[in-house]
């Protein structure tokens, strides 16, 4: 596997986004290979030091959204 291609799935994992199989194969090689594990420590510090930090749009923003969605299928697009 390519380091940038490792990087991207071990952060998919962290945040929760990658599907069953790259689970058990992140999983899996966590178990397996002290390198990658030593990559992934680094990224889960890195992630549990970023801000929590919330967002919530204007609800006109979010009504412009989806009626903006809702032409659109309208219209077949």
């Amino acid at each position: 596997m390519e380091k940038d291609y490792t990087e991207n799935l071990l952060l998919r994992y962290i945040y929760g986004e990658c599907d069953i199989l790259e689970k058990l194969e992140i999983e899996d090689s966590l178990e397996h290979d002290l390198e990658l594990h030593g990559v992934f420590k680094t990224m889960k510090n890195a992630q549990s030091s970023l801000p929590k930090v919330s967002f919530k749009p204007k609800t006109t923003s979010v009504n412009n959204i989806l009626g903006y969605s809702k032409a659109c299928a309208l219209m077949g697009l």
